[in-house]
């Protein structure tokens, strides 16, 4: 019987999508999770101008950190990002996403995107927005600048962070 409950306890404990927060300050933040807790969007396009933001949902169980790119893209060219970024997903059993800038909402109010659709399970949960910078998996690697996929994660975003100083939420 305790085989079985250990057994049941293991199964459960790996469903569970845990995230680690490397670091996560005002001015950076950098996790590993899980693929399957990111979702990756295109707003829908603007009529007038027909841009598109590109945005990725970190979904947690307590929280999700948004990460938007800088500026918008002719539709087609967010499209583009959704599908490289999905390939470094598909691909991939852990990823690392890092971004800059933070901002919180407490009470946050999700938009559906440019398909109509609202990620699962993120109505109830504080909302974390960042600027995105990266995200990685193993080799591959897709970022907002082509230097963003070179050199360690945090090299980047200036010296003084490491991995090491651990969540500081």
């Amino acid at each position: 019987m305790l085989r079985i409950s250990l057994l049941a306890f293991a199964i459960l404990a790996a469903g569970c999508s845990s995230i680690r927060y490397h670091v996560s300050t005002e001015k950076v933040f950098h996790a590993s999770s899980p693929a399957k807790n990111i979702s990756v969007h295109c707003s829908p396009e603007d009529k007038e101008d027909k841009n598109s933001f590109t945005y990725l949902y970190l979904i947690g169980k307590d929280r999700v950190d948004h990460f938007y790119f800088r500026r918008p893209w002719p539709y087609e060219s967010c499209l583009y990002r959704k599908t490289e970024i999905n390939k470094v997903l598909k691909s991939a059993g852990t990823i690392r996403i890092t971004g800059t800038d933070r901002s919180i909402d407490v009470k946050p109010v999700f938009e559906p995107d440019d398909q109509g659709t609202i990620p699962k399970n993120i109505d109830s949960k504080a909302q974390y927005h960042w600027i995105f910078d990266r995200i990685e998996a193993g080799k591959s690697c897709h970022g907002y600048f082509e230097s963003s996929c070179k050199g360690k994660p945090l090299e980047r975003l200036g010296k003084g962070w490491t991995i090491e100083s651990g969540p500081s939420l």
